[in-house]
């Protein structure tokens, strides 16, 4: 898995290399911004040297207007800068000045990817005082990913893949393990996983987008909140968090019985899923159904269809290596190294062991 950073990552350093005669290096703070369906995120390069009212704004605090976070988790230090993410509602991108942004002096245009980039563009040029130079959302998912699976820290899996328990940071932790990505001649796969879902093959310098579901970040939430009256991301993985999917959804022992009789399928544990929802036909049982019950119901439907088409998709393509990114993944709780010395995304895929595809045998 990695970070969500590969796009806005790409953004600054184009603009880096737009900006200076001196590739990588800028003496002022450089912009990129990625509007996706729901969630917009901004990357801010701020050179060491800089001083000002901006650099002050962005690094006092971290949390901006009613939506905006920065995750503090995510910032990338280099030799001569660093590199801030903050995330906020696509739908309040005429705020941004919420974020100080207003008061950024750039050396060069807003570069910004997504959807909303087009979107939006003339309130970017009207917030941010500059033009605004607009990159396919696909190649620089595809160029970040390159230069993110080279850095040590870029990639990495899980030791653990159930949570449960709790609400918020009191939930219990799962622990990342550091992974290198060496993908072989037939490159790997990447699921971008974030208001929808993309599929794609990255082979040396070349990509192509092989498919897609529409089962993602937003049909999770969209659901949770028709189901269970959550308001927020964050409240739909605490229900979640809590939440017994057996009592909503049919397992195969609930078609073959306790002793798995009659099991045409041989490998299958009594406890696998065999439809998500599949109690809910009876009335008596809508009724006993929980909010967390539902959420969690609801998150492995999302994360199985996810799961599974990457894995038909690599079987396809003969490829062993499955690498998912996406906003739907991170977070601002959730996961520590085995050393515990640093925080970063939290997955929430866990709820599905399939994430264990992401290095397939």
């Amino acid at each position: 898995t990695l970070p969500e950073k590969c796009s806005s990552l790409f953004l600054c350093d184009m603009a880096r290399k737009k900006a200076s005669k001196r590739p990588l290096v800028s003496p002022m703070p450089l912009i990129g911004i990625d509007i996706g369906g729901t969630l917009a995120k901004v990357v801010v390069y701020l050179p060491n040297k800089t001083s000002g009212k901006f650099k002050d704004f962005i690094l006092s605090q971290t949390r901006y207007g009613k939506t905006g976070v920065r995750e503090v988790d995510l910032e990338i230090k280099l030799k001569h800068g660093s590199i801030h993410i903050i995330k906020f509602l696509s739908s309040r991108v005429e705020y941004l000045d919420s974020i100080g942004l207003q008061d950024v002096v750039l050396s060069g245009p807003v570069y910004a990817t997504g959807g909303g980039a087009h979107k939006y563009a003339d309130v970017l040029q009207t917030v941010m005082k500059a033009s605004v130079k607009k990159f396919d959302e696909i190649e620089c998912l595809a160029r970040g990913l390159r230069a993110m699976i080279k850095r040590e820290d870029g990639c990495f899996s899980l030791a653990n893949t159930r949570f449960g328990g709790d609400v918020g940071s009191d939930r219990e932790k799962l622990w990342t393990v550091p992974v290198k990505v060496s993908p072989n001649n037939k490159g790997f796969i990447v699921v971008n996983i974030g208001s929808g879902v993309s599929f794609l093959h990255i082979k040396g310098d070349t990509y192509e987008r092989i498919g897609g579901s529409s089962l993602g970040g937003s049909t999770f939430l969209g659901l949770c909140a028709l189901l269970t009256g959550c308001d927020n991301f964050d409240e739909a993985i605490d229900l979640a968090a809590n939440g017994d999917s057996a009592k909503v959804d049919m397992l195969v022992k609930d078609i073959y019985g306790e002793d798995m009789k009659g099991n045409l399928f041989g490998t299958l544990r009594p406890t696998t899923l065999a439809a998500s929802f599949g109690k809910m036909l009876r009335k008596e049982r809508r009724l006993k159904a929980r909010k967390e019950d539902l959420a969690l119901s609801t998150l492995i439907m999302c994360s199985m269809n996810v799961a599974a088409m990457a894995h038909i998709h690599a079987k396809h393509l003969g490829i062993k290596d499955i690498v998912f990114t996406g906003n739907f993944l991170a977070t601002t709780h959730g996961l520590r190294s085995p050393q515990g010395t640093k925080n970063t995304d939290s997955i929430h895929l866990h709820a599905y062991e399939t994430l264990s595809l992401h290095k397939r045998k």
